[in-house]
């Protein structure tokens, strides 16, 4: 049923190539999904019988699509046919195909005549992820929901006239946090939010090729979020013996100019402050592989990625209570964690991380040892396909 459904969608979007501009555009936008991509090793539906419909927001190459795409792997290796509907296009659209999953672009995933209803009728599971699902959500499906959820600031935004967002929340068969910090902030809607956890590849660390400086990353969006500036202010106070202990670089694009400028401003009397730019995702593994540790100053970090990836390869970690990952850590045992994101905070934390220097190697240990448990892709796979056989 789910390939014919498939099937229609493919020819009701051929057919609206043959209409004439205008009503091409009302056509492509008002019917059935606007393209459909199948996997290029195996037809939609010839698995075990078993669908997973996975809408996903969006298709960047940020975090919750990656997420998305991890869920849906696991589900793949377990026999489950996955669609995933999205109603923006972008890179992680090769990687779904690649592995194995059909993927549905429509500019109608949130609306009235969104694909995913016809899709859930004849599916055995949908699985939302983000708080932005919440658009389609509050419509009611016809199938088992589970929502995944990785915002925590940004969830009270979809508390509106026109979203019953606690109603929302019920409807959903399980709810899954990425962290505990995620899990706090849905408490106000709903108390049964399970910590599912995140997953990344493993990075494969490399030995150090000179010099003892503690060469330490900040990667993200400059962006007050991301806090950045706090971090530079924090530097600033450093003692001359911790400057010359330590070289710091940034990556990341400038997603707010105006803040960048700031930051730039605070940090240019910081000759152990670098701007390394933006990163691809393979170039932004290989500086963690070449790092020492990490740093996480945001104000508001639900998990963080880049922190499970300096783990796995057994890197410091040095964070505070305002990121998700803090949840996992011991402080001082498998990573370093400050009271909060302000500029005293991080000095202080960033100052006790330096004069533990001597202890890097143990405690990175200790964090590849909690990745193993918590983040790898097996531990993670075997909990997500454990979760989704009990919502069936």
């Amino acid at each position: 049923m789910v390939r014919k459904l498939l099937r229609k969608a493919m020819i009701l979007s051929g057919l609206g190539r043959l209409l004439p501009g205008g009503l091409r555009a009302f056509w492509m936008n008002r019917t059935v999904p606007t393209a459909v991509h199948l996997p290029h090793d195996r037809e939609c539906g010839q698995r075990t019988g078993r669908v997973l419909i996975l809408v996903s927001h969006e298709l960047t190459a940020t975090g919750a699509p990656k997420l998305a795409l991890e869920v849906a792997k696991a589900c793949l290796a377990d026999g489950w046919t996955v669609v995933v509907v999205s109603p923006e296009d972008g890179p992680y659209r090769d990687l779904f195909i690649q592995a194995g999953a059909t993927v549905i672009i429509s500019p109608l995933t949130w609306g009235r005549s969104s694909p995913v209803f016809d899709l859930a009728r004849h599916c055995d599971v949908v699985l939302c992820n983000t708080i932005v699902a919440a658009l389609l959500i509050r419509r009611g499906l016809p199938a088992p929901l589970i929502w995944y959820v990785h915002e925590t600031e940004y969830v009270a935004t979809f508390d509106r006239p026109d979203i019953d967002l606690a109603a929302a929340f019920r409807s959903a068969r399980q709810i899954w946090a990425s962290s505990p910090m995620v899990a706090r902030s849905l408490a106000a809607f709903t108390d049964r939010a399970e910590v599912m956890g995140a997953t990344v590849e493993p990075v494969a660390s490399r030995s150090r090729t000179e010099g003892n400086t503690a060469r330490l990353l900040v990667m993200g969006g400059i962006e007050a979020r991301k806090g950045q500036l706090g971090l530079a202010h924090a530097a600033a106070t450093l003692t001359k013996q911790e400057r010359m202990a330590i070289s710091l670089t940034i990556h990341g694009r400038e997603t707010d100019p105006a803040y960048a400028a700031q930051v730039r401003q605070v940090a240019a009397s910081l000759p152990f402050w670098h701007d390394g730019g933006p990163l691809s995702p393979g170039a932004a593994v290989n500086v963690i592989a070449e790092a020492d540790g990490v740093i996480i100053p945001s104000l508001d970090e639900p998990l963080s990625l880049v922190a499970l990836e300096a783990m796995s390869a057994g890197k410091i970690v040095i964070c505070t209570r305002s990121c998700g990952i803090a949840d996992f850590l011991n402080d001082s045992v498998d990573g370093f964690i400050g009271l909060d994101a302000s500029p005293d905070s991080l000095a202080l934390t960033l100052t006790r991380a330096l004069q533990a220097r001597e202890q890097w190697d143990a405690i990175g240990a200790n964090a590849r040892q909690r990745y193993e448990k918590e983040f790898s892709p097996h531990a993670f796979s075997a909990r997500v396909c454990s979760r989704i056989d009990a919502a069936v």
